[in-house]
């Protein structure tokens, strides 16, 4: 759970609880919708050019959903033998 949000483009440390005795620590990057970075932004301030980040690609929904019917159709042939 977020103390606050988060309205900075950067790299947080973000903590979950799970369950009662369990816990998970994930790192959150957040990017502009162009896909710019912290990093592109202070290089541009510093007057340099902006390092090239790659930016992980996103599944739509629908292709999401076409996976998840693959692999319950995986798991329904496999089932059956």
């Amino acid at each position: 759970m977020l103390h606050e949000p988060i309205k900075e483009l950067g790299d947080y440390p973000v903590v979950g609880k799970l369950t009662k005795n369990v816990s998970a620590m994930v790192n959150v990057s957040v990017i502009g919708e162009e896909g710019t970075t912290a990093a592109d932004i202070k290089a541009r301030a510093a007057g340099g050019a902006a390092p090239a980040a790659p930016v992980a690609e996103v599944e739509t929904e629908s292709e999401a959903q076409a996976e998840s019917a693959d692999v319950v159709a995986e798991y329904e042939e496999s089932d059956e033998e």
